[in-house]
C-alpha cells in the first residue's frame, strides 16, 4: 500500500505526484490494467492520523487517474502531475480546494531562495544525527506541518540526479 500526498483542487478531483504510478505507466501497462489500478486506488481526505478512523475523514475511490502525457519519468521530474477524479465530489461544506496561481503566472522559485513555504504531510522528519535514515518506528503516523527554504539545485543534486531542472524546485525544511 502506497501513501501518497495529494491536494484536492475542485469538488471531485486531487492532483498528486504522476511517479505514484509509475511502475504501471513504466511497464505501459494496457487500458484494462490501467483501469484495474485505477479501482484499487483509495483517496481519503481529512485525515491527520494514519493508524485510526476519524470522525472528519472521508473517503473516496479513484473513477479514474490521468497522468500528465509528457511525464517522463526516467530522464526527469518535469511534469511529474497525476489527476485523479473522485467517485463523488467531497462535501463543499468540509474541504476547500488548493488555491492554485493563474495559468499566466510564472513563478522562477528556482531562482528566488528567499522564498519560504510549508510542507505538511506524514512521513519521517530529519533526524540530527542522520538526515535521510528511515527506519518503521521513525515514521509519524499522524499529519505534521514544517516550514521548508528553497535550496540550491546542487544540494538537492546530492541526493536525487533528477534535481537540475528548472521546471521543478527544491526545498528543505526543519521543525
Amino acid at each position: 500500500m502506497w501513501i501518497l500526498l495529494r491536494n484536492l483542487i475542485c469538488s471531485q478531483w486531487v492532483i498528486t505526484a504522476a511517479s505514484c504510478f509509475y511502475h504501471e505507466h513504466e511497464n505501459n501497462a494496457t487500458k484494462k490494467e490501467f483501469e484495474q489500478v485505477t479501482k484499487e486506488v483509495f483517496v481519503s481526505l481529512g485525515e491527520r492520523d494514519l493508524m485510526n478512523e476519524e470522525r472528519n475523514q472521508h473517503n473516496f475511490y479513484a473513477e479514474s487517474i490521468v497522468i500528465h502525457p509528457d511525464f517522463q519519468p526516467i530522464d526527469t521530474l518535469e511534469n511529474n502531475l497525476a489527476l485523479i477524479k473522485l467517485n463523488v465530489k467531497a462535501p463543499k461544506k468540509r474541504f476547500r480546494p488548493a488555491c492554485l496561481p493563474p495559468l499566466e503566472r510564472n513563478i522562477q522559485l528556482h531562482l528566488d531562495l528567499n522564498v519560504n513555504a510549508s510542507i505538511a504531510g506524514w512521513g519521517q522528519p530529519p533526524s540530527k544525527d542522520n538526515e535521510w535514515e528511515i527506519t518503521g518506528s521513525s515514521v509519524h503516523f499522524r499529519s505534521s506541518n514544517i516550514s521548508a527554504t528553497l535550496e540550491e539545485e546542487s544540494v538537492c543534486r546530492r541526493f536525487s540526479k533528477k534535481a537540475d531542472d528548472t521546471a521543478v524546485f527544491c526545498a528543505g525544511g526543519h521543525g
